[in-house]
């Protein structure tokens, strides 16, 4: 599909049985696109969610409902889509930026930065996913950095920033008490389930460099890292097998508990029409 570019290193594509949704970026100012794509693994078939709204930041998906975000002129938005019957709700917000998203339980939980005077303070938005209203606003810190990557259990919501502490947070769902992991690496992001434990990858998305991934227990706090000769800009996840996107190479990699062993690897090269191009996001069927 000639629709620019889809999906980024910060937005990455998320598998829900057997279809993939992603946001077509489109090419800003020429052809932005406000829709979220499904790719449907079995028939190959393509469909368009028509939003509504330009320049959709993030989304999230749950229980056949779309979320997105985006800002413009002034006003943050938070949009929910119903697939099968295309009804729309929007929730707005004049103070702050809308980010990034994601779905546990009953709830979307909304990254949220607002400048004040020389400082910004990001906070964690709960809105119930029925009414869209809002229920709570936490704060979580004051930071530049945003909070890119989640991922939730049945009692805890975690989350990174991509930020130079070495930590990653942990919101538990039911009081809305935020703590801090602390890690052995800088610039946590994707967060992983690997059984009772988590892979964190480390990566500056923006510069394209990071080799590490940690395996962190957050019972107990403690964490090993993992150290690659690539990038790890991108990676997920199958049973005891990682894949990982680095700049020029997809890795596959097979976890024993203990050790990362190299099975496949397998150089990216982009030629013809495409010879400008680049591998923005992967996913797995």
């Amino acid at each position: 599909m000639k629709i620019g570019n889809i999906a980024s290193q910060y937005d990455i594509p998320k598998t829900v049985n057997d279809k993939v949704y992603m946001i077509p970026k489109g090419v800003p100012y020429v052809n932005e696109r406000e829709e979220v794509m499904e790719l449907d693994h079995n028939t190959q078939k393509i469909k368009l969610y028509k939003i509504g709204r330009p320049g959709l930041f993030a989304f999230d998906e749950k229980d056949g409902d779309i979320y997105t975000t985006n800002w413009i002129n002034g006003v943050s938005t938070l949009t929910k889509y119903n697939e099968e019957t295309g009804k729309i709700q929007r929730y707005e917000e004049s103070v702050g930026m809308f980010g990034y998203l994601h779905c546990a339980g009953n709830y979307v939980y909304v990254e949220k930065q607002v400048d004040q005077e020389e400082r910004t303070i990001n906070y964690l938005m709960k809105i119930d996913r029925k009414t869209l209203k809002k229920v709570k606003e936490i704060k979580v810190n004051h930071s530049e950095d945003e909070s890119v990557f989640f991922y939730s259990d049945d009692k805890n919501l975690y989350f990174s920033s991509g930020n130079t502490d070495k930590i990653l947070y942990q919101m538990d769902l039911k009081k809305d008490k935020i703590s801090k992991l602390k890690l052995k690496e800088i610039n946590p992001q994707q967060i992983l389930p690997y059984k009772n434990k988590l892979f964190v990858t480390h990566c500056d998305l923006t510069s394209g460099m990071g080799k590490a991934i940690s395996l962190l227990n957050p019972q107990t706090g403690e964490s090993k890292v993992y150290k690659f000769k690539h990038n790890v800009i991108q990676c997920q996840t199958k049973e005891d097998y990682l894949y990982i996107l680095s700049n020029d190479s997809i890795d596959k990699y097979k976890f024993d508990g203990e050790k990362m062993h190299l099975e496949a690897s397998s150089k990216i090269t982009i030629k013809g029409s495409w010879k400008n191009g680049y591998i923005s996001s992967f996913f797995l069927k």
